[in-house]
């Protein structure tokens, strides 16, 4: 916004992904308001809500279509995106639709459904590179079809070039200016494949520091997990749904008689996609949508098995939302009584965000022009000078192999523009032992270095210290 113009910025990996939801949260930050940023983020919620019960119809009666949004609804993992201007719950709302036309596409065989899914896979492609996945399993998804409606591989090859062109569209301008910023259309994976600028992505050395491990143990036990410990999964705001544990076993009869279609198929590779990549669990969140309508088919199913097991089934359901809608309450009253009350609203954010005590000291002591390397902090939203990852600042410079001295270590910081220097320490963290001369290996001791604060932030699950620096002249 200071540049007036959409640009990559310097050491910001982020700028350089595809930006349709970011431009509109940077729309409602326009009216000095995170407000505006978070309705979109509702209204975003709402329409995935829609779709939910919208596809949920077309194969049941409304009672279990509203059972399959109120699932989706009173999700932690889910209403917790509702106020904060994240991008999954967008991508999750284009993935759905394009996967819900595709279904329409079997079911109806218009050639129209097709290029709708093209259409809002492209949108997806522009929220996320994840939607890239996707995108691959829809057109599996037509070659498979095709094959099995035995339409000939010229309608198939029509049919993908439909799909294809359509997701084109509707995406081409982001990765072509990623080309053209970084010489990398998906920067920054894949740099050693197009090259481009340096990447800080090295798939032999990034440390998986969410999720609980890839063997068929943690798979089965993982909506266990999901449900009551979802520390693992990058906090409790994680949480899922008591229903998609509950109903789980139901869904999975469901399935047995082979009842879920083309839609139990792109849910299962969703999560097999997630299960086996990063497991943090806001980028499962395509995932949600597409089991909530798999929860309403799969209960509607119970309508010809007794009317004493739909009473059961329905009774556990209300009781479940209503502790669902509690927790919802209690998660949202302190905000509410908090807003308008600034010290209060301080007070509350102090102790549940790890970062807002050392931003509030850094945007309340230092200029709005100061540039701060951090190195171990990767979360900036509070901060308001410009904050770059040490980690990105190496991998762009190679600084440690250029400096011989702390003292050359900060004049060369200086000589980029940087003011101070930001460390996170967790305990029983250690520097870097590799005897580089990055900056965690050298403020401790130096002159070239002033410590101006240090804050810390304690929670049942994480303990960090950090310390701020002036990078002396």
């Amino acid at each position: 916004m200071r540049a007036e113009r959409i640009q990559a910025l310097l050491y910001d990996v982020n700028s350089a992904f595809p930006l349709l939801v970011d431009i509109g949260f940077g729309f409602g930050l326009l009216f000095h308001s995170s407000v505006f940023a978070n309705l979109l983020a509702v209204w975003i919620g709402i329409l995935c809500a829609a779709g939910v019960y919208g596809w949920a119809l077309e194969r049941c009666d409304a009672k279990y279509a509203w059972l399959g949004t109120a699932a989706f609804l009173l999700t932690p993992a889910v209403y917790n995106h509702f106020n904060a201007p994240y991008v999954d719950l967008a991508l999750a709302l284009f993935a759905l639709l394009a996967f819900w036309a595709f279904c329409s596409w079997v079911r109806q065989g218009k050639l129209a459904w097709i290029g709708l899914s093209g259409l809002f896979c492209g949108f997806a492609l522009g929220v996320k590179y994840l939607a890239l996945l996707y995108t691959v399993f829809i057109v599996v998804a037509i070659l498979a079809q095709g094959l099995r409606q035995k339409i000939g591989l010229k309608k198939i090859a029509g049919l993908l070039s439909l799909f294809g062109l359509c997701a084109l569209a509707s995406s081409l301008v982001w990765y072509a200016r990623s080309w053209l910023l970084m010489g990398n259309p998906l920067y920054p994976y894949l740099s050693a494949f197009f090259g481009g600028k340096p990447s800080f992505v090295d798939w032999q050395i990034v440390e998986r520091t969410y999720g609980v491990g890839y063997g068929m143990l943690q798979l089965l036990t993982l909506f266990w997990d999901a449900t009551f410990y979802p520390h693992a999964y990058a906090g409790f705001g994680t949480r899922w749904n008591l229903l998609f544990l509950g109903l789980f076993p139901l869904v999975l009869w469901h399935l047995a008689h082979k009842r879920g279609g083309w839609l139990a198929v792109f849910a299962g590779m969703v999560f097999l996609g997630w299960f086996y990549t990063s497991q943090v669990m806001r980028f499962l969140m395509s995932f949600f949508p597409l089991y909530c309508v798999l929860l309403a088919w799969s209960a509607a199913a119970l309508e010809n098995h007794g009317k004493l097991l739909r009473r059961l089934v329905w009774t556990w359901v209300f009781a479940v939302c209503l502790w669902e809608m509690a927790c919802v309450v209690v998660h949202a009253k302190p905000r509410i009584l908090l807003h308008h009350d600034k010290e209060g609203w301080r007070e509350y954010l102090k102790k549940q965000e790890p970062t807002f005590t050392i931003a509030d000291y850094v945007n309340s002591t230092l200029s709005s022009e100061a540039r701060i390397v951090s190195d171990g902090e990767v979360r900036f939203f509070y901060f308001l000078p410009h904050m770059v990852r040490e980690q990105v600042l190496r991998l762009f410079t190679g600084y440690p192999q250029l400096v011989k001295s702390p003292e050359e270590v900060a004049a060369y910081l200086k000589g980029q523009g940087f003011t101070h220097v930001l460390i996170s320490e967790r305990p029983g963290e250690a520097p870097p032992s590799d005897g580089s001369w990055g900056v965690r290996n050298v403020v401790e001791n130096s002159k070239s270095f002033r410590l101006l604060h240090e804050s810390g932030y304690r929670s049942p699950h994480e303990i960090i210290w950090y310390k701020l620096y002036e990078i002396m002249e």
